[in-house]
């Protein structure tokens, strides 16, 4: 059973559960096979590159079921049994779990890199050296 705390999410196909879930090593090998990041599969999903699709539900099946799901076609026939309207339901959800809560990101939910505020000379707030040190 999933465990939304941990980022996963429940995929009922009949009367078995999958457990999706997006890990780091599933999302390496979805990269290595398509030739994209996962940001690219992930835009190429609103133009219903189907490939893609099929190549992310593998990947976020990888963890927990691995050995039920050896190629690519099972999944594409795990898709077909469940709906694809289904899958990515759950695949919605499941993007929307490894999201951080707005509440906790200053930006109110964007996270952004910090403003540049131009050349250092690594003696900034932030740093463990002191304009002493570096002289």
């Amino acid at each position: 059973m999933a465990n939304a705390e941990r980022g996963e999410v429940d995929l009922v196909v009949g009367d078995k559960t999958y457990t999706l879930f997006l890990s780091t090593n599933a999302l390496c090998e979805l990269q290595n096979r398509t030739k994209k990041t996962y940001g690219q599969v992930i835009r190429d999903l609103r133009t219903l590159d189907m490939s893609d699709y099929r190549e992310l539900v593998w990947a976020v099946l990888k963890k927990y079921h691995r050995k039920a799901f050896t190629t690519v076609e099972q999944v594409g026939e795990l898709i077909d049994d469940a709906k694809p309207r289904a899958v990515m339901d759950a695949l919605v959800q499941l993007f929307k779990l490894a999201q951080p809560p707005a509440e906790e990101t200053e930006t109110g939910g964007a996270v952004r890199p910090p403003e540049d505020d131009g050349p250092s000379d690594g003696t900034g707030a932030n740093s463990i050296e002191t304009a002493d040190d570096s002289a």
